[in-house]
């Protein structure tokens, strides 16, 4: 005869340790930019800062899943690495990236005016330019774990316990577009757009948790899309009068619905474009997950 037993209670109700722990993460990285930034830091000398930013918050997310939680922590996607991983990490980082190029490319053919000014390697060099690009990835990817364990890891898992997958991933990404929107809205356009973006943003990469079994390829669909914008394109970097840290430096002309803003193409009414390849690609790595039969268990938690 066998004897199913509950998992124990958690130690604390849901709507007091999500608070609590969106808390203590969020002190965590301040409490580490403040005591390890400086200002002139470059890209390459900030990976290791957010190496420690990343091990902090993979800390504080451990003990609230093992101690706080009672749960186990493999169910939140954080998996080992592996051949498999690494693939689809590097997988969802082309996903990010072409979807990006994919919104430019949309915006050309609809009339949008984006004029080629010239490269940071003509003002820094070719060498450079390349290390920076390399940095910037390695960044971002460092960034986008962050937010993928706090937000896809923790806070997605935890609503799941209480309310079906999709609902948990509306209401999961609708949290994660608020913590995106200080310093970045300008008008009830952007605002409204940013809700529905950063939401529909949100639910794609629970989708690619859920088809994949892991945060790896979130983390690289994540990724790629900033690096795209921030460090090849420009096309966050676009409005800024020394065009950040990108690679190709561009200016856009045309109705602010069609660039988006302020200052980066989030905003455009052209990322559905965006959305729907990113979509496409998630599709494409959740079939070769369940074909592979390497799909991790993230189901929902009792």
């Amino acid at each position: 005869m066998t004897i199913v037993t509950s998992p124990p209670a958690a130690r604390l109700p849901l709507l007091v340790r999500l608070p609590l722990y969106l808390v203590l993460v969020v002190g965590v990285v301040m409490g580490t930019v403040l005591l390890l930034f400086r200002p002139g830091v470059s890209q390459l000398q900030q990976i290791p800062i957010t190496v420690v930013v990343l091990a902090a918050v993979v800390a504080v997310t451990y003990v609230f899943r093992r101690y706080v939680d009672r749960r186990s922590w493999l169910l939140l996607g954080v998996t080992t690495p592996s051949r498999m991983r690494w693939w689809e990490l590097g997988a969802g980082f082309v996903i990010g990236s072409v979807a990006v190029a994919a919104v430019l490319v949309a915006q050309l053919a609809v009339g949008v005016e984006v004029a080629f000014v010239g490269t940071s390697a003509a003002s820094v060099g070719t060498g450079s330019a390349l290390l920076t690009l390399v940095a910037g990835a390695v960044l971002v990817a460092l960034k986008a774990a962050v937010e993928e364990v706090a937000f896809r890891g923790y806070l997605v898992a935890n609503l799941a316990t209480r309310l079906s997958w999709p609902v948990a991933a509306v209401i999961g990404g609708v949290i994660f577009t608020l913590a995106h929107l200080p310093g970045g809205v300008s008008g009830p356009w952007f605002f409204g757009e940013a809700i529905v973006e950063y939401t529909a943003w949100g639910c794609l990469l629970t989708w690619a948790w859920r088809s994949t079994g892991s945060l790896w390829a979130p983390t690289g669909i994540h990724a790629g899309w900033n690096w795209a914008q921030d460090y090849l394109l420009g096309t966050g970097a676009w409005a800024l009068p020394d065009f950040g840290h990108s690679l190709l430096h561009l200016r856009a002309a045309g109705p602010t619905w069609l660039i988006g803003g302020p200052g980066n193409m989030d905003g455009s009414a052209m990322v559905v474009v965006q959305m729907a390849v990113i979509a496409a690609g998630v599709a494409l790595l959740g079939r070769r997950a369940v074909g592979r039969g390497r799909m991790g268990d993230t189901g929902a938690q009792s």
